[in-house]
């Protein structure tokens, strides 16, 4: 299985330290999967971390001008973030 697929079952049963740790893996082999960076960035706003999450939308945004899958993470609220997370 591989390393993002271990993340998104962590994420799912809200393990979120050990969901950003695969996350993190995952980019250090492949820096810029936006599947993976998008999954981060909403791990790091789940734990509260928004400059992180920040950092993690904007180089989305460097690889991929046209994504609008992310809104910042200022112009959301924590309900609408976790809403928009359930799949």
């Amino acid at each position: 299985m591989g390393l993002y697929a271990l993340g998104r079952i962590y994420i799912r049963t809200k393990s979120y330290e050990s969901a950003k740790q695969y996350f993190l893996k995952a980019l250090a082999i492949e820096p810029n999967l936006i599947s993976v960076l998008m999954d981060l960035g909403m791990t790091y706003e789940i734990q509260k971390e928004p400059e992180k999450a920040a950092d993690v939308y904007k180089k989305i945004l460097n690889l991929d001008p046209d994504n609008k899958r992310r809104e910042p993470v200022s112009g959301r609220s924590s309900s609408k973030r976790r809403s928009s997370m359930r799949h």
